[in-house]
């Protein structure tokens, strides 16, 4: 039996239902009580490949992305993006990797720290989402 090309080609995350990065989707998703998650990475960042390996593409991490109340949106800084460059300075960042978690709990978003672990992933998505 052979891999699909699919699973061969693409690490777990990736193989998730990622969105482009919409600023403006962002806080309607909010209001329609979905948490997102924002992941700006590139594929020459050594840091991001590590997060994604370490912490992104493993449970528990992996399987709580799956959740269908959790919105998932990629900023792709491989090559030079405006939308990605607006999104880094409004955040006060200039660099990749950066993560950021918003829901009905946290409007305003969590950003997570450089180096991503798996309490504080699944912490700040605990926190982001609305109480039933």
């Amino acid at each position: 039996m052979t891999t699909p090309l699919s699973t061969a080609l693409f690490s777990p995350s990736e193989s998730l239902d990622w969105q482009t990065l919409d600023s403006a989707a962002i806080q309607q998703h909010i209001r329609d009580g979905k948490t997102v998650f924002v992941d700006i990475t590139a594929d020459w960042c050594v840091t991001c490949k590590a997060n994604k390996m370490r912490v992104l593409d493993r449970n528990p991490v992996l399987s709580a992305l799956k959740d269908e109340q959790i919105v998932l949106m990629r900023g792709d800084w491989t090559t030079p993006s405006d939308k990605v460059n607006r999104y880094l300075q409004q955040n006060n960042r200039f660099g990749v990797p950066f993560n950021k978690i918003y829901g009905p709990e946290t409007p305003q978003g969590i950003a997570l720290p450089v180096l991503l672990d798996h309490n504080t992933v699944l912490d700040a998505l605990t926190s982001s989402q609305a109480e039933e």
